[in-house]
């Protein structure tokens, strides 16, 4: 779940520079089961992450059609939360809970498409292209689980997983 509002300025008549701020909120979770000599062992693991979020973007337009338009954009965020982490299992598996301070960095290139039913509003689709996001988790220090950890990933290909539906007002 996010909601980044963002605010910009076209400095062209089809190019638009801004800052997106906002506050983003995921939980995930994963199950797994192991077969061992006497049995079966499952493991759940929950990861609850919130982060306050801030980027610029730049977005250029083509012209597509009168009330559609095709737009590429680049995006630089940058985000800093805490992240909670728990385990649990049947077995020798005991409850495990870990807390993180996060910061993280993510550069983007989104391509969508615009749809302008009236002059100064827009409705938006778009889905992430290329990214690379670098995550930095340091450990709390109260919880002997606790390991700081570094995620780095790059990302290429239309992912339609992670679609981006926004609203704008053009003024």
């Amino acid at each position: 779940f996010n909601v980044i509002p963002k605010f910009g300025h076209f400095v062209d008549k089809n190019l638009a520079i801004g800052l997106g701020v906002g506050y983003s909120e995921s939980k995930n979770l994963y199950g797994t089961t192991y077969f061992i000599s006497n049995g079966y062992l499952t493991t759940t693991s929950i990861a609850k992450n919130k982060a306050f979020n801030i980027g610029p973007f730049v977005r250029y337009y083509v012209d597509i059609a009168d009330k559609f338009k095709f737009f590429g954009q680049g995006n630089f965020d940058f985000a800093i939360g805490k992240t909670n982490q728990s385990s649990s299992g049947t077995g020798t598996i005991n409850y495990q809970s870990s807390k993180y301070k996060s910061t993280s960095y993510t550069a983007s290139i989104n391509p969508g498409f615009a749809f302008f039913p009236a002059n100064k509003w827009a409705i938006e689709f778009s889905f992430p292209l290329l990214s690379y996001n670098k995550s930095n988790f340091k450990d709390d220090g109260i919880n002997q689980n606790s390991l700081a950890y570094e995620n780095n990933s790059l990302t290429f290909g239309l992912n339609t997983f992670v679609p981006s539906i926004g609203i704008n007002f053009h003024f």
